[in-house]
């Protein structure tokens, strides 16, 4: 009985401290970190990134980060709120990083045409064996789109896909303009497709 009720002090002690160190873990500077050394890395890849401030939060835990702008040739995005969840439970289970990604108040450009709006929306990535998968990808607003796409990252080109893209007509032009590069369709007026199947 002594026994028993030691092993549930100790047992209670050691769920007591991770709580606690989850809680008061400096989330918003660990996110900080995270976010410079990302943004140097794309730098160096020609993705040009800036934001105004990280913060965080130990539910989740969640990281935001504020103001979140990322520029490539070609267009870019501009998100008034980037929010990202670790999914440590996933990642153990997958044996590879996982993380949810939402966001508020985005803006695209796209090639010839600025400040395409999309209200919210929400993605699950992961990466494994050099695939990056977009789940579970899904917006709303002036551009919304439902589906996945996975991207090989070695080659940076698609490996599979399956989007459906519902877009205002001032991007049409830029879409078909983009249909020489990506697999991608119109299926109907204002609906287009992209969609590419595994190989063999």
């Amino acid at each position: 009985m002594k026994f028993f009720k030691v092993l549930m002090k100790t047992f209670v002690f050691i769920v007591g401290l991770t709580v606690s160190l989850w809680i008061f873990m400096p989330w918003g500077k660990i996110g900080e970190y995270a976010v410079l050394s990302a943004e140097k890395i794309a730098s160096s890849r020609g993705l040009n990134t800036r934001h105004t401030s990280v913060s965080g939060s130990w539910k989740g835990p969640t990281i935001n980060i504020n103001d979140f702008i990322a520029k490539i040739a070609l267009g870019g995005g501009e998100f008034k709120v980037l929010s990202l969840s670790p999914s440590f439970m996933q990642s153990i289970i997958q044996f590879s990083p996982v993380v949810s990604v939402s966001f508020t108040g985005a803006k695209l450009s796209l090639p010839g045409v600025n400040d395409v709006g999309i209200d919210s929306g929400k993605v699950d990535l992961s990466l494994k064996n050099g695939i990056l998968l977009l789940k579970n990808l899904r917006s709303t607003g002036e551009l919304s789109f439902e589906g996945f796409v996975a991207i090989d990252i070695s080659g940076a080109k698609i490996d599979t896909a399956d989007l459906m893209i519902k877009p205002p007509q001032k991007i049409e032009s830029s879409l078909n303009l983009m249909k020489n590069m990506l697999p991608l369709t119109q299926e109907s007026p204002g609906q287009w497709r992209l969609k590419r199947e595994k190989n063999g």
